[in-house]
């Protein structure tokens, strides 16, 4: 039977005052891996939080090996005041780590959770979603770094089609968990201000495959055939104030000519039609109707420079399945 402890970082805002950061953790039965999964680091994406919530009731009744420690709303703060930053010191936590103990506000959080919870662990997932008006595939981040091999194989069993491998910072928290040792994946879930059952299922699809593949829980992961790893991508912008009307879905690939969307322009009443200019899948796409001159409406990842992500997997801890779409996976999951 899983031991839960419920534990708080306490970081101080000022001398009389400290800000309370909530987490859980939970013990397995016996040992094996330790790994984080965090969200809430930006006070605006709420998909991982709402992951997070259904996460703690499904693994306390599960047969544990090892120990999970899951942070729902990293930042606080952020979450109160409906922001990505710290409105304390306008930094973004995920451009502060390792953190700084007599730093500011934000620098001393990154302190606690990365010294508090972080170092203590074998792997780790961190979850985001796109910005306001941007929703994005799921898709996971894979930071270059000193593991880069066990990064790429939670990114692929985390259960995504594809991944994208941005250069990114030192202090991002994947980039500098992952350096110091601890291989960690970031992922993308949707839209920003937004809760949508297919992101949160996705989400907590991956997580739950993940700690089957590392042994954490019972089972062994679902894996796709193949993850592709494609970083070239095409943005389509608008070039006049209107209305969009997007048509191409999320995750769909098309060849160059293939029917976008329309935009409609209000000064000169008429309506243009956006083909794709490039081949490539649909990463994201604007989710609200207004659009502004040069705003970007969808961003299309071009696959002529498509990678597979190669990494080699433990035997044993894993069955392929033949699905183009992850949907299938994780559409059907039970919890």
């Amino acid at each position: 039977m899983a031991i839960v402890e419920e534990k708080f970082l306490r970081v101080e805002k000022s001398p009389t005052e400290v800000v309370k950061v909530r987490y859980s953790v939970i013990h397995g039965d016996d040992e094996g891996s330790r790994i984080f999964v965090i969200a809430g680091v930006h006070g605006h994406e709420l998909t991982g939080i709402e992951v997070i919530r259904r996460l703690k009731p499904y693994l306390e009744k599960m047969n544990l090996h090892g120990r999970i420690t899951l942070l729902p709303v990293a930042n606080p703060v952020a979450f109160s005041t409906r922001q990505r930053g710290t409105i304390y010191d306008n930094k973004d936590l995920n451009r502060c780590f390792p953190g700084d103990k007599s730093g500011s506000f934000t620098d001393k959080l990154a302190y606690e959770i990365f010294n508090e919870i972080v170092v203590d662990n074998d792997y780790g997932i961190d979850l985001h979603t796109g910005p306001e008006g941007r929703v994005l595939l799921p898709h996971t981040r894979i930071r270059k770094c000193k593991g880069i091999n066990q990064v790429k194989a939670l990114s692929r069993v985390f259960g995504t089609l594809i991944a994208m491998s941005p250069q990114g910072v030192g202090s991002m928290l994947t980039s500098c968990a992952s350096n110091r040792g601890i291989p960690t994946i970031g992922v993308e879930l949707g839209e920003a201000y937004r809760i949508d059952e297919y992101f949160v299922n996705a989400g907590f699809f991956g997580v739950v495959n993940t700690l089957r593949y590392l042994g954490v829980l019972d089972g062994v992961a679902n894996v796709l055939d193949r993850q592709f790893i494609l970083n070239e991508r095409h943005n389509v912008k608008a070039g006049h104030n209107g209305l969009f009307f997007p048509k191409a879905k999320l995750g769909q690939v098309v060849k160059k000519g293939d029917f976008l969307g329309e935009l409609y322009n209000i000064e000169s009443d008429t309506t243009e039609r956006i083909y794709a200019e490039r081949r490539g899948i649909v990463l994201a796409r604007f989710s609200q109707s207004v659009v502004l001159p040069d705003m970007t409406i969808m961003s299309i990842l071009t696959v002529d420079d498509c990678l597979l992500n190669n990494a080699v997997l433990k035997k044993g801890r894993y069955i392929i399945n033949h699905y183009k779409n992850p949907e299938s996976l994780w559409s059907s999951f039970e919890y």
